[in-house]
């Protein structure tokens, strides 16, 4: 049986993967296996991921993602979690800044890229990402 798309829990780390009950409804599984009477020797099921937060595993995981906007930012690239400044354009007032939570082109398919922040106030607004540069 496949396992599906595995991904590390945010809180506790464990492997899970989004699964879909008999009734339709989606829920956060964690594979379990067990030896039974099958041919092959090993069944998996999925029940529902009881989740215990494990702080160091979160601790190394935020520290990872701050090693990574801060060498994205070094490197003079937009990504999610950099701090940003607008420094053109008409729609947006010049010298706006925010942190980035969405970059992703243009579904027009002129290659053009948008990127999305949250200023300080809690306001988000959207953007060519030519039209802002990293914030140090």
């Amino acid at each position: 049986m496949t396992t599906g798309n595995l991904f590390p829990c945010r809180n506790c780390g464990n492997p899970v993967a989004w699964r879909t009950s008999k009734k339709g409804n989606r829920y956060l599984a964690q594979p379990k296996h067990w030896t039974g009477d099958k041919v092959d020797g090993a069944r998996t099921y999925w029940p529902a991921h009881d989740c215990t937060p494990d702080p160091e595993w979160r601790e190394r995981v935020a520290a990872a993602e701050t090693q990574r906007i801060t060498e994205a930012m070094q490197a003079g690239r937009i990504e999610r979690g950099c701090t940003i400044t607008v420094v053109k354009g008409r729609k947006i007032p010049l010298g706006t800044s925010g942190v980035v939570f969405w970059v992703a082109p243009e579904a027009d398919g002129y290659g053009v890229i948008k990127c999305g922040f949250t200023t300080a106030d809690g306001d988000k607004l959207f953007t060519n990402i030519e039209n802002v540069k990293g914030a140090f």
